[in-house]
Parts: C-alpha cells; structure tokens; sequence
C-alpha cells in the first residue's frame, strides 16, 4: 500500500515551503517593526516642528521689559544694533483698531501703542515729539466703554487714562456709534466721537500721519 507520508520528494517539498514560509513570515514582521520606528521617529519630528514657534516665543520673552514713560503697559526689548534715531525726530502714527480684545484682557494694540511711546522714549525722543491716534471702529468698540456699559470693570481704561496723559487721542467712529447706539456718556473720558472712522484716517494722514493697520 502506498504511504504519501513517507514519500521523500513530499517531505523535502513540505519542509522548503514550511521554510519559505517562515522566512517571509520573519522578514513581513522585521519590516513591520522598522516601518513602526520609523513612524515613531516621523511623529517625533513632527512634534519637534510644531513645538520649535512656540519654544523660541518663550525664550524671547525674557529679552523684553518695562518702559520708563508707561512702565505698568507696553513692554519693550532693547535693540542694540539698530541705528540711533534723531533726538529732534518727530513722531506721527495712526492705529487702526477694529478687533476687540477678550474679555478681561486688554487690546493688544493699545499696548502697542504703549510699547511705541516707551520704544522711543528708551531712543531718546521725548514724548511731546510723538503723537499717536487710535482710530477705533467695529466690535473694538466694547474696549472704549465705562464699566457700566462694559458690563463689568473694563480692562482697557487704566491704560486709555495712561496713553492720554502722554498725548494720545482715541477718536472712535461715529458709524459705529449709530449702529451700535453707543452715546458719547457710554464712553470713556477723553474719547472723541468723529464722522467716521474713514474720514478720520484721511484727515489723519493729510497730517502726517503714518498708519499702522
């Protein structure tokens, strides 16, 4: 009777592919696992990537520090290879201001033109040579109201009072105050009421104003 199992052409057959399939088998799990380190060391350097902004923002922060004119606002970073500027330079910048700060923080270009007043003086300009206008309009208009209207203790007014005393005008634009019937008693003290804010901009720079959007 004949026996498959005993047949030698069939077991060398079976033992070669078991063989062969073993190989593979060790070969697809070798390169499974290169594949997973590999995409281990992608996502490492993705992260590394989307981290390095981030990590050069903090490292910077400590370059900055307060301004003597405003040294409560617009903190300022000393910039030793810039050319020194004029002490007779005459300073006129316009800032437009239309996104509102958050709530319980204040408008970053109201520090803005804090840092400007402290950058300059630290130049050697005396703040009587430097006029500033923030030309405020649309949702930022929440920044320039009294507590009451705020509808809590506003954060801006301590820095608005503070600009003000070193020359800064806050006009805010009178389309605004239609549509959104702000009188001039839901204001901060100091704030003007214009035509527009449009029109305030034109006549701005028909002055001389530089304006930074």
């Amino acid at each position: 009777m004949f026996n498959a199992t005993s047949n030698p052409t069939t077991n060398a057959t079976t033992k070669a592919t078991t063989k062969a399939t073993t190989k593979a088998t060790t070969k697809l799990a070798t390169s499974n696992t290169k594949l997973k380190q590999l995409s281990g060391v992608r996502s490492l350097a993705t992260l590394v990537l989307a981290l390095l902004p981030a990590l050069a923002a903090v490292a910077g922060e400590k370059d900055f520090h307060a301004g003597e004119l405003i040294p409560q606002f617009g903190r300022i970073a000393d910039v030793p290879d810039a050319k020194p500027l004029q002490t007779d330079t005459r300073l006129k910048l316009a800032i437009d201001i239309v996104e509102g700060g958050k709530e319980g923080v204040i408008n970053s270009k109201f520090q803005t033109a804090a840092s400007f007043l402290n950058l300059q003086h630290a130049n050697g300009i005396p703040a009587d040579q430097i006029d500033i206008a923030l030309v405020v309009h649309g949702p930022a208009h929440r920044d320039l109201l009294v507590n009451k209207a705020y509808g809590a203790a506003n954060p801006n007014a301590e820095i608005l009072a503070a600009l003000q005393e070193h020359g800064v005008k806050v006009f805010y634009c009178g389309q605004s105050a239609v549509y959104r019937d702000v009188t001039k008693n839901d204001l901060l003290p100091g704030v003007e009421i214009t035509h527009s804010a449009t029109t305030t901009h034109v006549l701005l720079q028909q002055q001389g104003y530089a304006l930074r959007p």
